[in-house]
C-alpha cells in the first residue's frame, strides 16, 4: 500500500466544492489527528490522487 504523506504550502486559489457529510466528518478528524488544517488535508489528497492515476 502507498503511503500518504502530508505535504506543505503552496500559492492556492479560491474554489467551491460540495462533499457529503460523511467525507467532511472524516477529513475533519485526519485533519486534527495531524495537527494541520482541512483544507491542507484535501488538497495533499487531491495531489496524491492525481499523481496516482496511471494514466
Amino acid at each position: 500500500m502507498i503511503k500518504f504523506n502530508v505535504k506543505r504550502k503552496e500559492e492556492c486559489f479560491n474554489k467551491t466544492i460540495r462533499l457529503p457529510e460523511s467525507v467532511i466528518n472524516k477529513l475533519e478528524n485526519i485533519s486534527a489527528k495531524n495537527n494541520v488544517s482541512f483544507n491542507k488535508i484535501v488538497l495533499d489528497m487531491i495531489n496524491f490522487a492525481l499523481d496516482n492515476m496511471g494514466e
